[in-house]
């Protein structure tokens, strides 16, 4: 039995030879070292040069290490440093967690998430976000899934929900560049852009009026598209000839003169008279007299096609009475002017004609 510093260069092959003191030096032990005692504990490896793990190495405390080789798996409570050195580590192409993961740097992520959750303390950017199936955050913005609304909520309590309709069609809505006036609503133009409007206390709109003592044809233009009634106010008026007044209607293309369905019939206190039309809606008392007093009223049946109904007087110096007016006319395109004249050019020479209408 060797009670000295024993060294051995080779291999060590007697296995009948017990060393129980002193230090063994040798360039390999083979064996398991199970029957092995004595054996200085590890609690604290230091090491002047690289050291070379052959198996698993389990730290509870922290390496510091300037160099740690291992073929095996290091398992630490935590890793100091950037890490800049590591080398064979697994690639983070999927990051899998079954718990909240909490990220204190930047995530650049050119996939998709589809993390249920995730605490980052710095910037993430990310090519494409999915919420399950209700949301897509991508390059081109929000897109909320079917049946999904977006949910704003109140300051202190509530909510409200903006849902797109079952069937609805693809629309871009365009809001407003400012934030409107006190009392205003938010219409659109029918394609989707928006802005702000004053409420009208009235639909009805009254036209200026316009003296008829000269030309042989008073015209009032510029009506909205939206015009649905409107009403020729005839006071006193008269002309130096004996044709029939005539109402006749128009689009941007100008008036139409053509296409009319109208007639009109008059009636006095020694007779009475009916006279068919298609230049326009016509009214059946010609005289230098006239003097014609009344309303002539157009309303929009439905698309351009546009009914009239007037009634007023009328005197010629002998007799006085009413005349009726009726017809219908289709226009091209939208109403927006009106014309008063008469069947043979006639000139005015008394009274005022104004119009108004209703949207």
């Amino acid at each position: 039995m060797a009670n000295a510093l024993t060294k051995v260069t080779g291999n060590v092959i007697d296995s009948t030879t017990n060393i129980t003191a002193g230090i063994i030096t040798a360039t390999s032990f083979v064996g398991s070292g199970a029957n092995l005692t004595g054996v200085a504990s590890t609690d604290n490896i230091r090491t002047n040069t690289n050291a070379t793990f052959l198996q698993n190495i389990n730290v509870t405390g922290i390496v510091t290490t300037a160099g740690v080789n291992a073929s095996g798996v290091i398992t630490a409570t935590s890793f100091s440093g950037s890490g800049a050195n590591l080398t064979g580590v697994a690639s983070t192409d999927n990051i899998r967690t079954n718990t909240n993961a909490t990220f204190l740097q930047n995530i650049n992520v050119t996939g998709i998430v589809t993390a249920s959750g995730a605490n980052v303390s710095g910037v993430s950017t990310f090519t494409t976000v999915k919420v399950g199936t209700a949301a897509t955050i991508d390059s081109s913005g929000v897109q909320v899934g079917a049946g999904k609304s977006i949910r704003l909520y109140g300051a202190t309590s509530g909510f409200s929900d903006i849902i797109a309709a079952a069937g609805s069609a693809s629309t871009i809505f365009t809001l407003p560049a400012n934030g409107g006036s006190d009392g205003q609503f938010l219409q659109t133009n029918g394609s989707g852009a928006l802005s702000f409007a004053t409420v009208s206390t009235s639909n009805l709109t009254r036209g200026t009026e316009v003296a008829s003592t000269s030309g042989t044809s008073i015209d009032f233009t510029g009506l909205p598209s939206t015009v649905r009634i409107l009403t020729v106010l005839l006071d006193n008026v008269s002309t130096n000839g004996g044709g029939d007044l005539l109402i006749q209607i128009g689009d941007s293309g100008g008036i139409e003169t053509t296409g009319y369905s109208s007639f009109s019939t008059y009636l006095y206190q020694t007779g009475s008279g009916k006279q068919d039309y298609t230049t326009g809606y016509g009214s059946d008392w010609g005289s230098t007299a006239g003097d014609r007093r009344g309303v002539v009223r157009l309303f929009n049946m439905s698309g351009n096609k546009w009914i009239c109904q007037g009634l007023h007087s009328a005197k010629d110096g002998v007799n006085e009475g009413t005349v009726q007016m009726a017809g219908s006319k289709t226009l091209s395109d939208v109403l927006t002017q009106v014309r008063i004249t008469t069947t043979t050019g006639d000139t005015f020479d008394q009274g005022s004609i104004n119009i108004m209408y209703e949207v």
